[in-house]
């Protein structure tokens, strides 16, 4: 469900790019908007697209995965539908660049690291399922937003897509706790019924007042709750406090950081980091304040329910910037660096040429349907590889850095090739080509992550990459389209963007050094008895 669930969302969610100048290149071009500034506006939507990529394992943390999806995908489908009513090209930056571009590098970022957690065995054949969304996506979604556009204008076929992308949320809803399909043995079956009369003894809502010191592991942290017992208070301010906690305790019982003690005295084990995200009254000023006020009379219960609520946002910024923080440290290893820049380059020069060939063959003379029809034999080849490298990931002689470093040479070939190309055949068969190179380094792109740092830093290199690649489009996709505004030319600009495929595969000659690097650095670590 969980690889089928990816499926469905990727077959939506990653056409937005391609889609861009098919549905937007005739508005931006009857408002004479420059190359720059469209470059702009797709490449502001790819930064926060990648950047919100970096956050998306903190918010997973918090919120669980299914709810993160659902609102991600909801909220790229109304950016989208937004856009329809775009009154200037400025507008896009807001409806286009933000709001899909937060929702779907979440989403996207999402389906990339939970089907490696879901899959051991298998991994290769459900990242190949997942990867085969994103081709057939790119398959269907360009020719339909164009005949869309030709029956119903620019802004009907913008707001129809929208509401299509709005059916991926049925694929974020399959994202269920792999705990909740799990079947206990049944030596386990009094153990789980001790603890869920525990659990609903320490969750009833009738009763408020209880102690909620039973049950605890107490913790040194200034947040613990033993620290304020709701016995030593007013019995209003009790009450308050005592519902607060049970509204933030109820909310965090599925985080992997609590558990469940077997016995008939259940106990609950808070970590620190659990108490901290709880943050309902926790700070030793706030109870303080909360209990002065309460003796005289003052403290209201939306008050504190106010203090609560600003507490728990306090909190939840300050554990998203620490893991975005933690993800960035793993750039200290040589090898993380080769395989964030070499995904930046890679990312940075596929989704820019995407968006430039409607220009590209709009201004060589011939159709919009030409460019749509080449996008879509790009996204055919692209399909067969993806599914075709990811399920021979499997097997033991299969090479992944050979396969992917080989589907850089292949792209910057191909890219060079469409520069010089006039008839629409061959631009046809070079768009193929092109997606034979995609199809070997992004069917691998996670897969490769994994085989050089391992699997258990998929998550942190997966975040770190996003900022990176976010950040080359920052630099990098402006510059692509300055080239293409002091040329006057998109062969020049094109040829600058396959240049950037080339440096990638010059990256990862260097990868064996890096390696041989990180591994010293770890001994030398363990030697000295440091942390890795």
């Amino acid at each position: 469900m969980v690889a089928i669930g990816s499926f469905i969302i990727m077959i939506l969610v990653p056409t937005l790019g391609p889609c861009f100048g098919v549905l937007f290149s005739e508005y931006l071009l009857a408002e004479h908007t420059s190359s720059t500034t469209t470059a702009w506006i797709f490449n502001t939507q790819c930064f926060v697209w990648n950047v919100a990529g970096l956050v998306c394992r903190s918010l997973i943390t918090e919120f669980g995965w299914r709810k993160v999806g659902v609102s991600s995908t909801a909220l790229t489908g109304v950016g989208l539908f937004i856009s329809a009513f775009t009154p200037s090209p400025e507008f896009l930056f807001f409806s286009f660049s933000l709001l899909t571009g937060f929702g779907g590098g979440v989403v996207v970022a999402m389906c990339f690291t939970i089907v490696p957690q879901y899959f051991v065995r298998r991994r290769g054949v459900a990242n190949a399922i997942m990867m085969a969304g994103i081709c057939m996506g790119q398959i269907v979604v360009p020719p339909l937003a164009r005949l869309l556009q030709e029956e119903f204008g620019q802004a009907g076929a913008t707001m129809i897509i929208g509401a299509i992308f709005l059916h991926a949320c049925i694929g974020a809803s399959f994202f269920h706790p792999v705990k909740w399909h799990l079947k206990p043995g049944p030596d386990k079956d009094i153990e789980e019924a001790n603890e869920a009369t525990a659990e609903e003894e320490l969750f009833s809502k009738e009763d408020v007042k209880l102690d909620l010191n039973r049950g605890l592991i107490h913790s040194n942290s200034n947040l613990s709750f033993a620290d304020s017992a709701p016995g030593d208070l007013e019995p209003e301010l009790q009450t308050i406090i005592a519902r607060a906690r049970l509204k933030r305790l109820k909310a965090v019982r599925g985080l992997s950081t609590s558990s469940y003690t077997s016995g008939l005295s259940s106990t609950f084990s808070i970590s620190t980091p659990d108490v901290a995200g709880m943050g309902a009254l926790s700070t030793q000023s706030y109870l303080a304040e909360g209990e002065e006020r309460g003796k005289e009379g003052r403290c209201t219960e939306e008050e504190m329910e106010g203090k609560s609520a600003y507490c728990s946002l306090c909190h939840f910024l300050y554990r998203l910037a620490t893991g975005m923080i933690s993800d960035l440290q793993v750039l200290r290893s040589l090898r993380a660096c080769i395989l964030c820049l070499g995904g930046m380059l890679c990312v940075n020069g596929i989704m820019n040429f995407l968006m430039m060939v409607p220009f590209a063959v709009t201004s060589a003379g011939l159709s919009l349907d030409t460019a749509a029809l080449c996008i879509s034999s790009y996204a055919l080849t692209n399909l067969v590889m993806r599914m075709l490298s990811s399920s021979l990931s499997d097997f033991p002689w299969f090479r992944i850095r050979v396969c992917y470093m080989a589907g850089l040479l292949v792209m910057s070939a191909t890219m060079f090739a469409f520069t010089v190309l006039r008839s629409p055949e061959l631009l046809m068969v070079t768009m193929a080509g092109f997606g034979f190179g995609a199809g070997c380094t992004m069917g691998l792109f996670n897969l490769v992550m994994i085989d050089v740092m391992g699997v258990e830093r998929l998550a942190p290199v997966f975040g770190a990459s996003c900022f990176t690649v976010g950040t080359g489009f920052i630099c990098l996709g402006p510059f692509i389209g300055f080239i293409r505004d002091w040329s006057g030319s998109y062969r020049v600009s094109i040829g600058f963007t396959s240049f950037l495929f080339l440096l990638g595969f010059l990256l990862w000659l260097l990868m064996p050094l890096a390696a041989r690097h990180d591994l010293r650095r770890e001994r030398q670590r363990a030697r000295c008895g440091e942390k890795p």
